[in-house]
């Protein structure tokens, strides 16, 4: 990221009133993007993250042998530097939610067991405070309890929606059609309602929520036509590119396909290792790759139809499956807008993708779109890059270009303009005044 910008000050005014933001954010989605371009225009108030690499208790998972299990994943929570002294963790509320879904033996019950904990959170966010806040973003799911407070006190509540609220209603259907690739599961527990209408995660969000940032027009069209939400109220803010990536050289081996992401159902990797079958049937030359977790299960069904799943490698390896890649593939049937397509793209690597990916790349020019559940599509559309070396070179080259279009600096200015404009004010110029991030550090209380 650049440093601050002195026009940050000016833009877009808030009715003479500052904007101050509280993020409220599990886990280091995005590299806490949304805090760190919010902290770089002075509007950040402040971080509320269930535990990091950089506060409390989570620092020990940075100290020398002190890395087992959870503790190592939490190394990789490596909050910015300029988010860090506005950065406020809840270790002990965190660890006790952990240890009740460790317990939880059906998959209802550890639904059940992750929302008691993102209520337990809220409970402690309320009793840490709102400072000098005028508004709150918290991504979808998060929160609870702490919004419809926040709401109450009159503050603006903006939600991130990353990923669709209908993919657990489209993995479960999925589920029925293709019940030995995966075990049921009912991931944040929407779909509990049907038989337990008091249990509606998404309700605090639904009644809290003033301005909805959707990453990609497929999440916006769900939430409009299948959540009965103004499309007044919803904003299109696509994700952002680490800038390390556009630096990273792509040296593609023909025929090397490339997707990422935990093999399951809701990626369509059941589709394209179908794609897999029939390409080994035509091409021996073309090899498809997955990377990221996958249960037995369904290796066991992939793995005959000729796709190698890799499952979770080192992050340095992660970058290298990219350098050799010549085709990126995402057959997804619900994302909200798949960072891993962002760094192909920045790579120079054609992507490949449904509507459903929620994918930047424009259909012909920088890769292809094509249908959701569809392995022939797939088959001819990985044929018709792979095959044609021209083709490849020029949406590689347009691939990079287009990146440029999702940097840091461009995600701080559509969320800013997001936040400012107000529910039903999309598009009105205001300006933002700005405070320091050190004020903000003393109106909130420390851990």
């Amino acid at each position: 990221m650049t440093g601050v910008q002195s026009h940050d000050s000016q833009l877009y005014a808030s009715s003479g009133r500052e904007l101050r933001v509280i993020v409220v954010q599990g886990g280091a989605r995005h590299g806490y993007a949304h805090a760190a371009v919010l902290a770089e225009a002075n509007c950040l108030e402040a971080l509320y993250t269930d535990m990091c690499a950089v506060k409390g208790l989570g620092r020990l998972a940075v100290s020398p042998g002190s890395r087992p299990g959870v503790m190592k994943r939490l190394a990789n929570r490596q909050v910015p530097e300029t988010v860090v002294p506005l950065t406020y963790t809840f270790d002990t509320t965190y660890l006790l939610g952990l240890l009740r879904e460790r317990m939880a033996r059906t998959p209802e019950a550890l639904v059940r067991a992750r929302l008691r904990t993102r209520v337990a959170l809220g409970e402690s966010m309320k009793s840490r405070g709102y400072g000098a806040a005028t508004h709150v973003l918290a991504q979808f799911g998060e929160g609870q309890g702490f919004l419809t407070e926040a709401k109450r006190r009159g503050l603006t509540v903006a939600c991130d929606v990353n990923i669709a609220m209908s993919a657990e209603k489209i993995v479960i259907a999925e589920q029925a059609r293709f019940p030995e690739w995966e075990d049921p599961a009912l991931h944040w527990g929407e779909t509990v309602s049907a038989s337990d209408p008091s249990f509606r995660p998404s309700e605090a969000m639904l009644s809290s929520t003033d301005i909805y940032l959707c990453p990609s027009e497929f999440v916006r069209a769900d939430l409009i036509e299948n959540f009965g939400v103004q499309a007044e109220r919803t904003r299109l803010v696509p994700y952002a590119i680490d800038e390390r990536w556009f630096s990273v050289p792509n040296t593609p081996v023909p025929g090397r396909v490339l997707s990422v992401g935990s093999a399951g159902l809701r990626k369509g990797t059941h589709y394209l290792a179908m794609a897999a079958a029939q390409l080994k049937r035509r091409d021996q030359t073309i090899d498809i790759r997955v990377l990221g977790g996958v249960s037995e299960r369904f290796r066991n069904k992939a793995r005959p139809l000729g796709i190698t799943l890799l499952g979770r490698i080192p992050r340095f390896d992660v970058q290298a499956e990219y350098r050799l890649a010549d085709v990126f593939v995402l057959a997804s049937l619900a994302e909200g807008s798949a960072v891993s397509t962002y760094e192909a793209l920045a790579m120079g690597i054609p992507v490949i993708a449904t509507v459903e990916a929620g994918s930047v790349v424009r259909h012909g020019v920088d890769g292809l779109i094509v249908p959701a559940r569809d392995p022939e599509a797939l088959t001819e559309a990985i044929e018709s890059i792979v095959r044609d070396r021209n083709r490849r070179e020029a949406m590689s080259v347009a691939a990079r270009r287009r990146a440029r279009d999702f940097t840091w600096e461009k995600l701080k200015e559509h969320l800013l303009r997001s936040l400012v404009a107000g529910p039903f004010a999309e598009g009105k110029e205001q300006v933002l005044s700005a405070t320091t991030r050190a004020s903000s550090a003393a109106r909130i209380s420390g851990e």
